[in-house]
């Protein structure tokens, strides 16, 4: 595997990383590490997400607030943490991007001509969890990046397939994990960064883990990995079961 710190310091390109996923927690939980790398090698970082993420489960008490305004609030913090340039949250219907495809293609066409970044950064086609949305936005942003023909190059998130994504990769789509192209190797300081944006998300799941094991398994980890599309090649997807 290439070494992604290497590709960042030496990128000839437009040094923007525009960094696209479906819900908040999803730029902190996959994409935090190169965030925060990126802007350490002076790019500008810029964060879209598509939906406010209203259709997700509630672990903490939102005290009179709806699930869509606490988790833009949280996406905000933990953004901060990231030091990322720019946020663009979009209000698309959280759980529906595959029904509603028509309504934010064009949207999200629009933001990546806009930034014309050097980088874009999503999810590979299995989606890791098999959610239909980051599947959906995956297949969509393939689409318009090679439609463009431009020298954007496309990064997916992904796992090495062995234990970790026994792990992390929903089962139904496990076989569909591209393999690694770059490994990112994170310091101290950017795990602790990507920490505590994990922990501003405090509605979600990670708000029921206890600070320091959270911690603990982001330094055990310390890498992120991902797989630079090719835009000759037909990637295979799958839509699975999965409750949203």
């Amino acid at each position: 595997m290439k070494n992604l710190k290497t590709h960042l310091q030496n990128f000839s390109g437009n040094k923007k990383l525009l960094v696209i996923y479906p819900h908040p927690d999803d730029e902190t939980m996959a994409s935090g590490g190169i965030l925060v790398m990126a802007k350490k090698f002076g790019w500008k970082t810029v964060v879209v997400t598509l939906t406010h993420g209203g259709a997700g489960q509630v672990y903490t008490n939102l005290k009179g607030k709806s699930l869509k305004e606490t988790r833009a609030q949280e996406l905000n913090r933990a953004v901060n943490h990231l030091h990322v340039d720019e946020l663009v949250l979009g209000d698309f219907d959280d759980g529906k991007l595959r029904q509603t495809s028509s309504l934010w293609q064009s949207w999200v066409k629009k933001l990546i001509d806009q930034h014309n970044p050097g980088i874009v950064v999503t999810y590979d086609h299995s989606g890791v969890t098999g959610h239909p949305d980051h599947i959906s936005l995956s297949l969509a942003i393939l689409k318009i990046i090679k439609e463009s023909k431009s020298k954007v190059k496309l990064f997916w998130n992904t796992f090495p397939k062995d234990s970790l994504a026994t792990r992390y990769v929903h089962d139904g789509v496990r076989d569909l994990t591209t393999e690694p192209t770059y490994v990112l190797d994170l310091d101290f300081l950017t795990v602790f960064s990507k920490w505590r944006a994990a922990k501003a998300h405090k509605s979600q799941y990670l708000g029921k883990s206890l600070p320091v094991p959270l911690l603990l398994s982001f330094m055990f980890l310390h890498k992120e990995w991902y797989h630079e599309a090719d835009f000759s090649k037909k990637y295979s997807h799958r839509f699975v079961e999965f409750k949203i």
